[in-house]
């Protein structure tokens, strides 16, 4: 398994503890492209693979330095879309990563973005959801830029 994933994995981990309420999902992850079509009522968040970007490059011994942005969208269903409750989650999300900044040793440091957040989301005039969006970035270092 490649530090990327273990990265990506850690984080799902993470934050499926913090929000066991939750669906919690990284798309893409398992050769899908699409999260589940029925989510829990609490909510979902789903993080993205996201783009680890260019690496700051060590020549002896050669090491591939990333701070890899890792996107996460967290949206709000039915009772659960208030101010209140984004707040909470985002309480959660924060406590559980202070907790562990290195996700289990997978990675060197990680620390949330913050959030910007949208209105209600409406289709035919029912109200769907809330969403939020921000980014966790992981630093971690890799031997190969494969890896």
């Amino acid at each position: 398994m490649t530090k990327r994933t273990d990265v990506l994995l850690a984080l799902r981990d993470l934050l499926a503890t913090a929000l066991a309420d939750m669906q919690v999902d990284v798309i893409g992850l398992d050769g899908s492209e699409a999260a589940a079509t029925r989510p829990r009522a609490a909510g979902r968040l789903l993080i993205a693979a996201g783009d680890p970007g260019e690496p700051q490059v060590d020549l002896s011994p050669l090491t591939y330095h990333y701070d890899h942005p890792i996107p996460i969208a967290l949206i709000l269903f039915g009772s659960t879309m208030t101010e209140q409750s984004l707040a909470t989650a985002f309480d959660r999300i924060g406590d559980a990563i202070d907790a562990d900044r290195t996700l289990g040793g997978r990675c060197d440091w990680c620390e949330p973005t913050a959030p910007v957040t949208e209105g209600e989301a409406t289709e035919n005039g029912a109200v769907l959801g809330r969403s939020a969006e921000f980014f966790v970035v992981a630093s971690y270092a890799t031997a190969t830029p494969l890896s």
